[in-house]
């Protein structure tokens, strides 16, 4: 009778698991579909949008609050001396914008530092290149205070979202040199 309740038992824990992982699977496949959606709007958005600034800064808030960090940037390769500049931001202060971040400005007394310096407990992160035609603009990089291992489809996520700010910088250019022409 007790190697009964005992089969009973493990059938009943087995089951129960099953039932969560199929949950957890569920609310995955969920969190994926919701972020290609968020993806899908961004590249319409940024067909539609003359404003490039307000696409990018779109972007960060985008990547941010969907995969729940507190920073997301979207930093460009200065050509002339390849320091990285902060040309959008989600948990950035606005002063930071257009200002170098891998220099020793984060050491001015007026200016906050980047939030991989210490005293913001960055734990992880993802770096993407956000490529326009055959060169790398820069990089769409995320940021959490926790420690986390980030799914493949929440990278693939961030690449998607650096593709779409690629292209939007690539039209901004395309369209400048074409209305520059006439």
């Amino acid at each position: 009778m007790v190697g009964l309740v005992v089969a009973l038992g493990v059938a009943v824990l087995l089951y129960a698991t099953r039932q969560a992982e199929a949950q957890l699977t569920l609310d995955q496949l969920r969190a994926i579909a919701h972020r290609e959606t968020l993806a899908t709007r961004l590249a319409r958005r940024a067909l539609a949008c003359a404003d490039l600034t307000l696409v990018v800064q779109e972007a960060t808030r985008l990547v941010a609050t969907s995969l729940d960090i507190e920073y997301c940037a979207v930093l460009e390769s200065r050509s002339y001396d390849s320091a990285l500049v902060l040309r959008a931001g989600f948990g950035w202060p606005q002063v930071s914008l257009g200002l170098p971040v891998l220099t020793p400005i984060a050491s001015s007394p007026t200016l906050p530092p980047p939030p991989w310096q210490p005293g913001h407990g960055i734990q992880s992160g993802v770096s993407v290149g956000i490529e326009v035609g055959p060169h790398t603009y820069g990089v769409l990089d995320v940021y959490t205070t926790r420690r986390r291992v980030f799914s493949h489809e929440e990278v693939y996520f961030v690449k998607t979202v650096a593709d779409v700010v690629g292209g939007a910088i690539e039209r901004g250019r395309i369209d400048s040199a074409w209305h520059s022409r006439g």
